[in-house]
């Protein structure tokens, strides 16, 4: 590993498991299917635009609504789709937790996560580390609020100029393809997350 010393890393996938099958499920259950709009590799237009902050909640939710029947579309509630939204959710792990708080003794540490904030909402009232997560970082950086998202150059740009990082100097931690070719081809470190990650990085 070359030397660096600023890491950033992402969120889903890297330290919170997620899980889009049981979001894709959790539609189904309510009528819709999301498969084709919705996963890992690929999604719809729609929610890289959510995630710049650039549609609003009830914009998301009339494109969740319009993809159930007539009968679903009147009597499915908002708040079934959020929780369906939201089961792709998973815990964040305490080891993982313990694991960033000793690394961050050592080095500055910056969170870049392309997200909602319906996501970042959840967590926050319902898990418990997540107060104890964000402090960890220097700051948290997330896309609804940059109005950038990765793969995009500028919002890597945006972090390296306010952080006053040294683009060499700085790994990037994704689990993502596309995010570590983007990270690489603009100067960073790069470390594509593909298990766990407190052994990946000792």
């Amino acid at each position: 590993m070359k030397s660096y010393d600023s890491i950033i890393f992402d969120f889903g996938g890297v330290i919170l498991p997620i899980n889009f099958q049981r979001t894709i499920n959790a539609f189904k259950v309510l009528g819709m299917e999301l498969d084709s709009n919705f996963g890992f590799l690929s999604q719809s237009p729609i929610f890289d635009q959510w995630d710049k902050g650039l549609v609003d909640t009830q914009q998301i939710l009339r494109f969740f609504r319009s993809k159930l029947s007539g009968n679903e579309r009147n009597k499915t509630s908002d708040a079934a789709l959020v929780s369906a939204w939201n089961a792709i959710l998973g815990q964040i792990p305490l080891h993982r937790v313990e694991w960033l708080e000793k690394l961050s003794a050592k080095l500055p540490l910056f969170l870049f996560s392309n997200t909602n904030h319906i996501h970042i909402d959840r967590l926050r009232e319902v898990d418990p580390l997540m107060p104890r997560f964000e402090k960890v970082f220097k700051k948290a950086y997330y896309s609804y609020e940059m109005r950038m998202r990765k793969p995009d150059a500028d919002g890597f740009l945006k972090i390296a100029s306010e952080q006053g990082l040294k683009i060499e100097h700085t790994l990037f931690v994704d689990d993502h393809p596309k995010n570590i070719e983007a990270a690489s081809k603009l100067g960073f470190q790069t470390l594509h997350c593909t298990g766990e990650i407190t052994q990946l990085l000792d």
